[in-house]
């Protein structure tokens, strides 16, 4: 019941009925940090099952990626008394690291071997036509794709290519005397 009674001590009442529903108890799992560029996902961990997922107060089924930054994931559910309940977390985007690679001299075939460089940050991996290496021996003229991997510290990876060039050693004869 409620009354309302004004300055001049006019008053009006009336009664009216609260139907309580059952309230919705909704939770949201973790999400894992993820690589700026990594693969689009559906977005999972609401319950109880059937709601709906909003990222950063758009409505979506699933998230894509692109961009570094801290995103709200939000999971909101209705019951069949009309009651919603909502849970909401935070999904991580790290940023891939810089990675660069500096272009190669052409070398001779079967010059000698020497160390692969010129990749930053330092500390990454250098690969030879897809196979890991720390050195290039080049024993036969052609061109090779040095690739340059580098992880951070957030375990996000990118990496710079490169083109080698081997040039093919002269034929040379000798004269008859």
């Amino acid at each position: 019941t409620w009354v309302i009674t004004d300055a001049n001590d006019c008053s009006i009442d009336d009664e009216f009925t609260i139907n309580e529903g059952e309230l919705v108890d909704v939770t949201l799992a973790d999400f894992d940090q993820v690589c700026e560029g990594s693969t689009e996902f559906t977005l999972t961990g609401g319950l109880p099952a059937g709601g709906t997922y909003y990222v950063d107060g758009t409505e979506a089924t699933s998230f894509n990626p692109t961009t570094a930054g801290s995103y709200q994931i939000r999971y909101s559910f209705t019951n069949a008394s009309g009651c919603t309940g909502e849970a909401t977390k935070t999904l991580v985007v790290n940023e891939l690291p810089t990675v660069s690679l500096a272009d190669f001299d052409a070398v001779c075939e079967g010059s000698t071997e020497f160390t692969l460089t010129g990749g930053l940050p330092a500390g990454g991996t250098y690969y030879v036509d897809g196979a890991e290496a720390t050195s290039f021996n080049p024993t036969e003229a052609g061109t090779f794709v040095i690739t340059y991997s580098f992880t951070n510290e957030n375990g996000c990876t990118d990496e710079a290519t490169k083109n080698l060039v081997v040039n093919e050693l002269p034929t040379v004869s000798l004269a008859d005397f």
